[in-house]
């Protein structure tokens, strides 16, 4: 009795560890799943294969597919993710031809076309990738108990082609999947269409000797035309 009882008025503008804890969390789960989402970059200019492309005055993305909404364009379009160690692909193609048609604006006066392709199985023949009518590049998966090639570049006409391949090794695979092996040769690919008028053709078709193990599938597709400049090895090489 007599005493003033004295409490201690709650002061504003702290934050608690818990809620600290608890938003810290919540931006971790937003961040998590932000990156399980695949953006459809058809019409992303930024994507490039091996890396990220920013596009240069008077460039213009004429197409990108990385087959998670489908393959619109593409004669035969089976994509599959079934593939060990591969999302989604175009594929797995076997013997018979492939191909898609790009329409060209007014003023382009080349196209970059780079893609991702992927020789999975055994290999005894070529797969061969041609631009309208013109095969332009052979390639094939190289012996897996040897060393991978280095740079293959070849030049028909006013077209280059350039192809990097990587000795692949993914998860041994459970042996239902379609094409399904223990490894896998990929490609980054990068031609240089000249003159490609209103429109040309991506072709890809393959020797009748490659075997019936061997298969390819395709991802990454990009086309980016290009306006008041010319493209050489040096540019599209890496």
């Amino acid at each position: 009795m007599g005493q003033y009882s004295h409490t201690a008025a709650p002061q504003r503008g702290m934050v608690t560890i818990d809620w600290m804890l608890a938003s810290v969390g919540g931006i971790a789960l937003l961040l998590f799943v932000g990156s399980m989402i695949r953006t459809n970059l058809e019409t992303d200019p930024t994507r490039d294969v091996g890396g990220f492309r920013i596009l240069a005055d008077g460039d213009e993305l004429l197409a990108f597919q990385d087959f998670s909404f489908g393959a619109a364009g593409w004669n035969l379009s089976e994509t599959t993710t079934d593939l060990p160690g591969l999302g989604p692909v175009l594929g797995p193609n076997g013997a018979a031809p492939v191909n898609r048609s790009f329409s060209v604006p007014d003023g382009t006066d080349n196209v970059h076309l780079s893609f991702d392709l992927h020789l999975i199985g055994d290999w005894a023949g070529d797969i061969h990738i041609a631009l309208d009518q013109v095969s332009v590049l052979a390639l094939t998966r190289p012996d897996p108990a040897g060393d991978v090639p280095g740079l293959t570049a070849s030049r028909v006409g006013g077209h280059l082609a350039v192809a990097q391949p990587v000795e692949v090794t993914p998860n041994t695979a459970d042996g239902t999947s379609p094409g399904s092996a223990d490894g896998f040769t990929s490609y980054s690919v990068l031609l240089h269409v000249a003159d490609p008028g209103d429109s040309f053709m991506l072709r890809f078709w393959t020797e009748a000797s490659v075997g019936p193990e061997a298969s390819w599938a395709l991802d990454n597709v990009s086309a980016i035309g290009i306006a008041g400049r010319d493209v050489d090895r040096d540019q599209v090489a890496r």
